[in-house]
């Protein structure tokens, strides 16, 4: 076994052999059993690696430490601290605490299976947010507590939101610190829900946690977009929200097609790197006299109001096209509905242009929509 987790598993066998020595001469018949338990449990859990796809087996050793270990989510070096741990143990409480251990990595394991294959929504929406590093610890100790099926769903979404209202706001602020002092809460499937509502007051009424409060969320939505994997997703989500219940689901483009080839299309597209002159049909791109009234020089050309999924195909085709040809294109044969919407937001259906009146519509209801997904107060 390669890496710090066959490292460990070398140590706990070691470990095992020294600690029944200590209380016989030779290894008894109990001793042997136990170890024969510990080879097992690491042989599961090698077993699962072969399934496993998002994590490495030293991954989900670490998250498992931070969800169940003294350090929390504040652990680096869960080997280290494993064995500290092991050291200040007698002979029999160490084989014990071994035992346990060896039993809970292997469950943990075969967990993180379970989660990756899961077909629940919000299991596929905090896995589509690819920023699981912040769930694992606290999945991984809901299982290790007896966490009940019934309560992944409201785990996770609670979860996603966590992580959309982070990744939203970027690395300025830091999280970890107040998720830690309520990952204990989760002592077992009835703390769940008190977990929940403990999160969802903190978010809404406690000063340390205003970095992730609704009116943070909304200062992020309403100003440039810079974290492609967030647009992309607020956008996929808008489309979800859009398509309930109109458009019947699975839809014909998926999540992970979009953003595999990063399909993103800027309504008002970028000037042109090689200085040709932009076509027409767009608002102004620069207003010297009043910069907020340029679609560049005011801001809002990466703004949520004129960014839009497009399947690839579809991108090539348009590229930087008049505006009246990109527009006919939305509506045929599209399977998206927040492109077949931007019609719209033009004041003028005869004479169509792109410009900072219809991005501020599209943005103010793309807000409002994101306001509605990401109601925690929803969560229950």
């Amino acid at each position: 076994m390669p890496g710090t987790f066959g490292e460990l598993f070398e140590e706990f066998v070691s470990d095992c052999s020294t600690s029944a020595r200590e209380q016989s001469d030779k290894l008894s018949e109990k001793a042997a059993e136990d170890l024969r338990y510990i080879e097992n449990n690491f042989a599961t859990a090698c077993k699962q690696l072969g399934r496993i796809e998002s994590l490495k087996e030293d991954e989900v050793l670490l998250y498992y430490w931070r969800a169940t270990g003294p350090s929390g989510l504040y652990s680096r070096d869960a080997v280290a601290e494993i064995k500290k741990t092991i050291l200040d143990l007698n002979s029999e409480d160490r084989i014990r605490w071994i035992k346990e251990f060896s039993g809970g990595i292997a469950r943990a394991f075969q967990f993180v299976e379970r989660i990756e294959s899961s077909p629940d929504p919000w299991v596929c929406h905090l896995r589509s947010l690819n920023h699981m590093a912040l769930s694992w610890p606290f999945l991984l100790r809901a299982d290790h507590y007896g966490m009940q099926p019934a309560d992944l769903s409201r785990l996770t979404n609670l979860l996603e939101n966590i992580t959309f209202r982070s990744l939203l706001r970027g690395g300025r602020a830091d999280i970890e610190p107040r998720l830690n002092k309520v990952l204990e809460m989760l002592r077992g499937p009835e703390t769940v829900g008190t977990f929940i509502e403990t999160v969802k007051n903190h978010i809404t009424n406690d000063d340390w946690w205003s970095s992730w409060a609704d009116a943070e969320m909304l200062y992020w939505l309403n100003g440039p977009m810079c974290q492609d994997r967030v647009y992309h997703y607020l956008l996929w989500r808008y489309e979800l929200h859009l398509a309930n219940p109109n458009h019947p689901l699975p839809h014909r483009v998926t999540f992970q097609d979009l953003i595999k080839y990063k399909c993103i299309e800027h309504i008002a597209p970028q000037p042109p790197a090689n200085g040709n002159p932009l076509a027409s049909g767009y608002g102004k791109y620069k207003n010297r006299d009043n910069p907020d009234l340029g679609i560049v020089s005011g801001g809002w050309l990466n703004c949520i109001g004129n960014l839009t999924l497009i399947s690839l195909s579809h991108n090539s085709s348009i590229g930087n096209k008049p505006f009246s040809g990109k527009i006919l294109s939305y509506g045929i044969n599209n399977v998206l509905n927040q492109q077949k919407e931007i019609a719209e937001f033009v004041s003028d259906k005869t004479k169509p242009c792109w410009d900072i009146d219809a991005i501020k519509r599209r943005k103010t209801k793309i807000v409002n929509a994101a306001k509605e997904i990401w109601d925690i107060q929803k969560i229950h």
